[in-house]
């Protein structure tokens, strides 16, 4: 990575391993760190639309496996912790375009979230909050569409 970083999401798109936010241990952080399949040096990507940490991001699409064509595939940074608050805001980035698009947001707001792509169905599973056992809730979005 360019630069100090913790409680980050990572996910690989296009063989891609993209770092997205987190904290350097003293702001949160809105940037974004790619490492290209094959190696060489890390490279920025466009920053993401607001800093957070504990987000989850996962790749979606054709496009997240390695050797995919141009068009194919995204990437969803979901949640997080920014300035107190937890967010609901869901971003989707475009490797074509190196641009962001706020996609539909969560119901609630969810840090310290985890996913997981099997196929073409992610997974992410988040915390329930407010509970006095550690509890998780599973929610999930295919590849055809967003539908958190």
């Amino acid at each position: 990575m360019r630069g100090p970083r913790a409680r980050f999401p990572a996910a690989r798109l296009r063989g891609a391993l993209l770092v997205l936010g987190g904290s350097d241990g003293l702001a949160e952080l809105d940037s974004v760190d790619a490492l290209e399949a094959g190696g060489g040096a890390w490279r920025a990507r466009k920053r993401l639309p607001g800093a957070r940490v504990h987000a989850a991001a996962a790749g979606a699409g054709p496009g997240q496996g390695e050797g995919q064509g141009e068009g194919e595939g995204a990437l969803y940074v979901v949640g997080g912790w920014a300035a107190g608050h937890h967010l609901r805001r869901v971003d989707r980035y475009s490797p074509d375009t190196d641009e962001w698009t706020e996609a539909p947001p969560l119901i609630t707001g969810h840090y310290m979230i985890h996913s997981l792509s099997i196929q073409s169905v992610t997974f992410l599973i988040f915390q329930v909050e407010r509970s006095p056992a550690l509890e998780f809730l599973l929610k999930l979005f295919s590849t055809d569409g967003l539908s958190i």
